[in-house]
């Protein structure tokens, strides 16, 4: 049997269960690094998305203006308003919508709310760079709102 500890696996009988602790760890860290948050209107899956201060809820955020524009990770599954779901910060986001040029950085839209372009908006927010044409590896930067 093993104990959690920040969220990987420990064994707590010697060397009969590190395998099976192992492989669960390499999960956990092949899924990324989340944070469980509620989200204030519908989304879907791979939404971008920014945290309002005046109610601590996730929004879909939208690079046409600083305070929207404040990205913290994607929506990992669909979900209703005022419903609890993870927000990938860290890891790959999926998406078989996406076309991706895997050349060329990837952005939070200026005209999509939780949207993503390749072309770089006034109001730039990096996200991340594609691996593949329908997935990204964040590397979202918390402080690199720029205009």
């Amino acid at each position: 049997m093993a104990t959690p500890n920040n969220g990987f696996e420990l064994p707590t009988d010697a060397a009969s269960n590190a395998g099976e602790s192992i492989n669960t760890n390499f999960s956990t860290l092949d899924n990324g690094l989340h944070f469980t948050i509620t989200i204030a209107v519908a989304m879907t899956d791979a939404h971008f998305v920014y945290i309002k201060d005046t109610d601590g809820k996730a929004y879909k955020a939208i690079a046409s203006a600083t305070d929207t524009a404040r990205a913290r990770g994607a929506i990992t599954e669909d979900g209703t308003a005022n419903s609890s779901r993870k927000i990938r910060y860290m890891g790959i986001v999926t998406n078989t919508a996406w076309n991706l040029n895997l050349d060329n950085p990837v952005f939070l839209s200026d005209t999509v709310a939780g949207g993503i372009t390749q072309t770089e908006p006034t109001i730039s927010v990096p996200v991340g760079m594609p691996l593949t044409p329908t997935s990204v590896l964040l590397n979202i930067d918390l402080s690199a709102v720029k205009s």
